[in-house]
Formats: C-alpha cells, structure tokens, sequence
C-alpha cells in the first residue's frame, strides 16, 4: 500500500475507531487489517487451485483465509496413505520436530504461495511435546529481526512425526523498513494514546514513563497518577507494556506499537501505528464479568435453554401415542455466564448492568399502552450485584406480583441472547443484518437490538415478531395464554377401562370448578332416542352421574333434566367419531351440577360395562394463565420469523402466501433445532409450544400435538402431511392421530401450510444427522 493511500485509509479509520470519545462500557473489538485491500487478490485464486491439486498426495485444505486467499487450516494425508503412494516413510528418531515440521510446512509451501526460504526465517516460538500424543510447533513470522503481529503457523504432528495438520498462515510478506527509520512515534507515547482510549480521555494523559524492559522484547510504563486515581473501574495501577511489531496492512508492512492495558475491570491490547498513533487493532484481553441468570436452561456447558418449564423430556414424546401425557414442572436453575456459543466473544451485558438491556436484546414487561417501555413498564433488575435471581413460581398466574414478572423477563432475555450468539457463527453476524445496538465495526447497519416485551398487554394466546429493515428494532411480542377450558374424566373401575380421558366443558352452564366421583348410570328418557335425555329421566340416577347421549335438543337441556331427576353430575357423549370431546355450548343459570362431554370411543367404553359399575371422577380444577414468555418453543418460533424476514429481502420478502408459509414452517424448525438433542430419535413426535396451552392440573394430549394438526416427525404413520397438503380440501390421511378438521379446508393456511415446509426441514435434518460418523450432531447441526 502506497504510503499516501494508507494515510488516507488510515485516516478515514481514525474518524470512526479512535475518536477519544468519553468511554461507555465495553470498548468495540477493532481490526484495520480486516478492511485493507490486498493487491492482486482476484490473480490468486487459480494459483491457489494449481498448488492444492498438485499437493493433494500430501495435504486436504479444509478452510480458507479469505482475504489472502491461503489455506487457514490443512490437514495432513496420514502416513499410511502416504507410505502406499510409495513415498518412504521417514524415522523420528532422524530427525527433531523443528526439523520435521520445518520441512512439512517446506513441501506445503506453495498453497501458502510461499518459498522454502520463507519457511526458514521462521521463529519457532514454542514447542509442546508432552511426551505422548501430538507434537505441537508454534512459527512465527520476523521481518529485520521484528515479528509479524499474528501471523503464526501451528504445526501438529504424530509420534512419528509425521504431519496432523496445519492452521494458521505466515503470508508473504514485502519487503519491511528499516526500523530506525520506520519507528517514528515512541513507545511512551503509544502508551500514552493507548490510556487515552482505554479511559476515553480527551487529551493523552502525561506522566507515561518507561520503567525498565521485560522478557519478550518488551519495555514496562509505570502509570501516570490520572490513571491511577481513577474511580470508575478502569484505574491502571501496573500492567502497561509495549513492544514493537510489524502489523499487515493489505501486502506492506505497517511499523507498530503492541501495547497492554490492564485495568481494575477492564483490560486492553492495542496496536498503534509507529508513525503517527493511528489506531489499528484493539482487543478486550479480560473475560467480562459474568452475570447469573435463573432461567430453565441446561447447567452444563453450552447452557443451551430448555424447551420450557416441563423440561426437556417432553420432546419427543416420551410413549409416542395419546397417552394423555402431562410432565411434571421443573424449577429454574441458575445460571452463570457472559456469553452463549459465540466465537467473537461478545457480552451480553457491559460491566455494572443492572437491567436486562445489553448490546443484542432490551427485554421488558410491556403492560400498558402504548406500545414500547413506557410509564408502568419494567425490565428486570438485578436481585444482587451481576445476578438475575428470582424463581418463577408455575402454580402463580404470570402477573402474581413484580418479581413474577421480572422473573419471566430473565428467561426472555436469555433465551433471544443465546439464540443470538447460537446463530452468529452460522453466518447471522453484523454484515448479514442481525439486530445489536453496536456492529463494532463489522457492517450493517446498528441501532437496531430486539425488543423483546414479555407479557404484552395486546393481546393473549399468541405471539408475533415485527421486523424492519436492518437499522430498525425488531419487536418481539409474547402474550400470555388463557386456561382452555380442559377437564378430564378419571375411571376407577372397573380396571379393564381405567384411566384417564379427555373431557369437554360446559362454559354457559352448570358448576365451573369441580372434582366429583361417583358411579355412572344410563340417563334415559322414555322418548326415542331413549338416550339422549331430550325428555324427563326415567332411569334411577339419584345420586349418580347420569349417562346421556348428545342429539336432538340442547346440551343445557339435557343437563337439566338429569338435575331434576337427582343426579349430581352428566357425561354427555357425542354421537360422531372425534379424537377430542366436544364443548357443550348453550347457557343457564338454573343448573349448579357439574357436566362433562366425552368422545364417542370413551362412551362407547363406558356403556358397555354399566352392568359391572362403572366408578369415575369428574374433574374440572381452577386454572392459572401460562405465560407464554417462558416457553422456549414459542420464544424461538418468534425469534425465527426475525431472521427469515431481515434475510430475505431485507423485511420486505416472504409477501406471497406461499412465502407466508414459508416463514412459519422455517420458525417452528427453529423450535425443533433448540429442542432435539443428540442420540435422540426423530422418529419420534416433536410438539411446538405444548408449555403455553397445557394445565399442570388437567391431563391432555397437548404434549403430542402441541399448536399443530400432527406431531413433527419422520414416521409416516405419527405424521403424514406430503406437499400436496398445502391445497385446500385436500382430505387429510385416514389413521394418524390429528387435531383439527380432516377434510384440509383449510390446508393453504400459512400456518398449516408452514407444518409442510416445517416436515420437509425435518426429514433433512434427519439424513444429516443420521450420516455418522461422517457428521457430528453438532456438525449436522450447524
């Protein structure tokens, strides 16, 4: 890079990275080098291509670095491929490992566009040998006698000494200045600059002395007494050093100052230009502060959240059939981190936070108009110095109190951060558009973290993501979810029937909140149908719990002709097949007795063994909201639609119905990807957002289904739907259990045509995981 071009690169990357701006938390990760250009970078591709296939005997490139085109990471033909390909296979006692691995870097040298002279004037700074397993040597790149800031080789062999693999890259470099001439900017006054970022002074602070050197060609600065009086966090008492470095700049070679800052709570490396303290790198060298959350997710590392309040073992289906499953609740654990599965590694909260407002998520309690944190609103605070303590309690309704609330404002807080950093290294970073308040430096557009308003006052029994374009905040809504109006039937007796089946309600009439046993009896009436109790009762049912057949007159009817002849209870049976009951419409003010409805199978069970006695509980409990807030499948569902949306069209594609169906079949994968777990089977039936709709006191088949027609899962026979049931009246298959109308009315729906596209992901999902060994879950995963 010519020196007038680089001074005005330089200087417009001054404008935006080293402004001296008063500091605020955590500094932005900075690298000049990342945005300068390499000469000739569109020639190299074919000579990189010509090298790899002529070397292919001896190394396989797995990774790229993109901007100088060579390899990032090889690994080695193992000996015995070598060996057959009639290549003699070298002694190690002939040889040292500097040696070995010195001339297995010399025959790979042209992937690296590099001469074996090159490899020569390497540093070998370090070499691990433990005395078993692999060898490891460590290069690094001199120039006049200065090393080459980052460029390493790491070299790892067997115990023959025979090449692993190699990682990192020493790229070719110019020829470097003379130091006497190029060191223009002292080493203090490097210091100096450094300090003045670090604090976000608005003058370099005087006072910087040298103290004497260090082992690795480094000077020490005693501080000066603005940095060691300092109150905030960030007083330097010790820990300031500096030494020389080359640092690449496109091809050339930039002279440079590598200097530490170690500060009370945050610590620095930085590299300035020597000719005139131009910011080109800055690097936080200390792990952020963890923070405690207590939330439902995994306690070992990764953390990852689990589906929701009911566990992780919900999911799949722990029989696979309608088998009325109901998990217990778990408690939350807590949990302590700074970050999820992120290579950067960014935090999610600075230093000091007290609110669950960071860099990628603002996540509150919206509970009054209008919409956004306003007056009455809340985030959730810190119940002690870095911890977010407080336990949701599932037997309270979502909004039981303050803490309630803040206690479900954590999980929502957590869940979209991990999501955040689990999706990063996936290619969802600042240049693809992802939403954080600050892009460091790394593209797109900033400004832009998600909203994340738990218990949204909008609405109840849904969820929705708003998404504009990159720049503009995503809002996620999360609602709280009503009871449904569930109870269930418990036979006692006899035992060849027991069990426990689902039940409808009456909602207009008769006692609302009920536990009842007794023995069932036949409510007949004397008017054909005998059995629809249309009519006064003319069996015995004093004291029993009349059996009555739906037809012909209403449900409040029917119940309150079995009230009068005595009874303290009635099953209403229905007179078409279903797989769930139906809801006993109509109202009254006159009836006080409970009334359930079952299926047509469970009557059909009960009448025939009247004659033996039949014993049973009519159970209709009291029934708090959930909060869809804390249900991790709906959380991610959400967050799913935020992603489809800012990466197509940047907010403004999916605008068709076919694309809205798109969009909700990749959400409720995103779902699925947070819920399966390696070595399970995904045969198996995988719900979406059973937490929200089901009752902790009412059995269902909620955790079979969740919110769709079918469980996902590759079994034909547990899920049937193929791409022909995106069309409307096309009949749904006979056999599989499934919720909803079976004629497909309604199959271009977006979310049932969402459940297709959804099934398709799944299956791919599966192939991938099931080609082991060549793929790891994690592999498939990603």
């Amino acid at each position: 890079m010519a020196r007038s071009s680089r001074h005005l690169f330089l200087a417009a990357l001054a404008l935006i990275s080293f402004s001296g701006s008063a500091r605020a938390g955590h500094l932005p990760e900075f690298d000049a080098a990342a945005a300068s250009p390499v000469a000739n970078a569109t020639a190299r591709p074919a000579q990189s291509k010509r090298a790899e296939s002529a070397l292919s005997s001896l190394a396989r490139v797995q990774s790229r670095d993109e901007r100088y085109d060579v390899p990032a990471f090889v690994w080695g033909v193992r000996r015995a491929a070598v060996t057959a390909a009639g290549k003699a296979a070298r002694p190690a006692a002939a040889r040292s490992a500097d040696a070995a691995a010195r001339s297995h870097l010399g025959e790979l040298a042209p992937l690296y566009r590099l001469q074996r002279a090159d490899i020569g004037s390497a540093r070998l700074s370090r070499l691990q040998d433990k005395g078993a397993g692999p060898v490891i040597a460590t290069y690094v790149q001199q120039a006049r006698g200065i090393e080459v800031f980052r460029d390493e080789f790491k070299v790892c062999l067997d115990r023959n000494l025979d090449l692993v693999s190699v990682s990192g890259y020493l790229p070719a470099i110019a020829t470097a200045p003379d130091p006497a001439e190029a060191f223009e900017l002292s080493s203090a006054r490097a210091v100096s600059l450094a300090l003045k970022d670090f604090a976000g002074l608005a003058t370099e602070p005087a006072g910087v002395v040298a103290s004497g050197a260090a082992e690795g060609g480094y000077e020490k600065f005693t501080s000066p007494a603005v940095m060691r009086d300092r109150t905030d966090g960030l007083a330097v008492e010790s820990g300031l050093r500096a030494r020389r470095v080359w640092f690449h700049l496109g091809d050339a070679l930039e002279p440079a100052w590598y200097v530490e800052v170690m500060g009370e709570t945050a610590a620095y490396s930085y590299v300035l230009s020597a000719r005139d303290g131009a910011l080109l790198f800055r690097h936080s060298i200390m792990q952020d502060a963890t923070h405690s959350y207590r939330v439902w997710a995994n306690p070992s590392s990764p953390f990852l959240p689990m589906d929701g309040p009911q566990g992780d073992g919900a999911s799949p289906h722990p029989t696979g059939t309608l088998s009325m499953y109901n998990p217990a609740l778990t408690a939350p654990g807590l949990i302590t981190l700074d970050h999820g599965p992120i290579s950067s590694p960014d935090p999610w909260l600075p230093l000091g936070a007290t609110e669950t407002v960071g860099n990628n998520v603002d996540a509150y309690v919206d509970l009054v108009s209008p919409d956004g944190r306003t007056a009455g609103d809340f985030r959730a605070s810190t119940t002690a110095p870095g911890a977010f303590d407080r336990v949701y309690d599932v037997n309270q309704g979502p909004g039981a109190s303050a803490a309630q609330r803040m206690a479900s404002v954590t999980t929502l807080f957590y869940i979209n951060n991990y999501l955040h950093d689990m999706f990063y290294d996936s290619g969802l970073d600042e240049a693809a558009g992802n939403a954080q308040v600050d892009n460091y430096g790394r593209g797109g557009v900033g400004g832009d973290p998600i909203l994340a308003e738990g218990q949204d006052y909008g609405g109840t029994n849904n969820a929705n993501m708003s998404t504009p374009a990159d720049g503009g905040s995503p809002r996620m809504q999360m609602y709280v979810f009503n009871p449904t109006a569930s109870a269930n039937l418990v036979i006692s007796a006899p035992a060849g029937i027991a069990g426990t089946y689902p039940a409808g309600v009456a909602s207009g009439f008769g006692t609302q909140v009920f536990s009842l046993a007794g023995q069932v009896v036949a409510g007949n009436d004397g008017t054909a149908p005998i059995t629809d109790g249309c009519t006064s009762l003319t069996t015995v049912v004093s004291g029993k719990i009349a059996l009555i057949d739906r037809g012909t007159c209403n449900y409040s009817v029917k119940a309150q002709n079995a009230q009068n002849a005595g009874a303290i209870g009635v099953i209403i049976v229905d007179n078409v097949a279903s797989s769930s009951p139906p809801g006993l419409s109509g109202s009254s003010g006159s009836i006080f007795i409970p009334v359930l409805s079952v299926t047509q199978a469970t009557g059909a069970l009960i009448r025939a063994q009247l004659a033996s006695g039949v014993t049973v509980t009519m159970v209709r409990p009291t029934q708090v909201q959930r909060d869809g807030t804390i249900d991790g499948h709906i959380v991610s569902h959400e967050w799913g639609h935020y992603v489809s949306n800012r990466l197509i069209g940047n907010a403004a594609g999916l605008d068709n119905q076919q694309g809205g169906g798109m969009g909700e079949g990749w959400s409720d994968f995103f779902s699925l990807l947070m819920t399966a777990r390696a070595g399970e089977n995904l045969a198996g039936c995988y719900n979406v957002g059973p937490y929200a709709l089901s009752s902790s006191a009412v059995a269902s088949n909620v955790y079979y289904f969740g919110i769709r027609r079918y469980p996902y899962s590759t079994d034909m026979t547990k899920n049937p739907l193929t791409f022909k049931h995106i069309t409307n009246f096309q009949a749904l298959p006979v056999g599989p259990p499934m919720q909803g109308d079976p004629t497909g009315a309604t199959n271009a729906e977006v979310h049932r045509t969402g459940e297709v596209w959804c099934s398709m992901l799944w299956e791919c999902y599966a192939a991938l995981i099931a080609d082991s060994p060549r793929l790891t879950f994690d592999q498939a995963q990603s």
